[in-house]
């Protein structure tokens, strides 16, 4: 199941981005210690980059403070997420995010924004 079946808001296709952001990625852009990418190993099965809310994609104009917002879809294989690891993933990109983390797969996967 892909995150974007569980999707809990209508998003614009053509801002649709889609593509998996790699773990490590991550690690590099945001200085990760290894307490961090342990937690992300443990508990993070795959992020994918749903969404670029941005003018050229949805034709509107930037805010300031808000030129553009992402979506992320964080697959989880824990219950829980700890804090940190949003924070590193927050820290790691220059724009606000929204973050859908999904638990489960098929008709037993929750999601929550």
């Amino acid at each position: 199941m892909s995150a974007s079946s569980n999707a809990l808001f209508a998003y614009p296709k053509q801002a649709e981005f889609g593509r998996v952001l790699p773990k490590n990625k991550i690690y590099e852009h945001s200085g990760a210690n290894t307490r961090l990418k342990d937690l992300f190993v443990a508990q993070v099965e795959q992020i994918v980059w749903r969404y670029k809310l941005a003018p050229e994609t949805i034709n509107l104009p930037a805010k300031p403070g808000v030129p553009e917002i992402q979506v992320f879809a964080i697959q989880l294989k824990t219950a829980e997420l700890h804090r940190d690891v949003l924070r590193c993933i927050d820290g790691a990109v220059q724009f606000p995010i929204i973050f859908e983390l999904t638990q489960g797969q098929g008709a037993e996967a929750r999601t929550q924004v």
